[in-house]
């Protein structure tokens, strides 16, 4: 991530990095917010073939108080997830 605590409407981006890079076609890897309400994520992010990294935007969102997020990417079965903290 970008940052590990933001305040609402603060841009924050995360990066996805494979071991490899995409085969023809490009790879897609599921992207998912542990909490949406307080910052949400596209549902898949597209690494374009020959990439092995890519950015997605985090859309932050108002939130009463400190809240932590589980920001994660899935691939071929593999699970990565970051915390992000959403400050009012």
């Amino acid at each position: 991530l970008s940052a590990n605590t933001v305040k609402r409407a603060s841009p924050v981006t995360g990066l996805v990095v494979l071991r490899r890079a995409a085969p023809a076609g490009g790879t897609a890897v599921t992207l998912k917010s542990g909490n949406p309400a307080a910052a949400s994520v596209a549902a898949e992010l597209k690494i374009p073939e020959g990439q092995s990294k890519a950015t997605f935007p985090i859309t932050i969102h108002g939130v009463a108080s400190a809240t932590a997020v589980a920001i994660s990417a899935s691939y071929e079965g593999m699970v990565r997830n970051v915390t992000l903290t959403v400050l009012p």
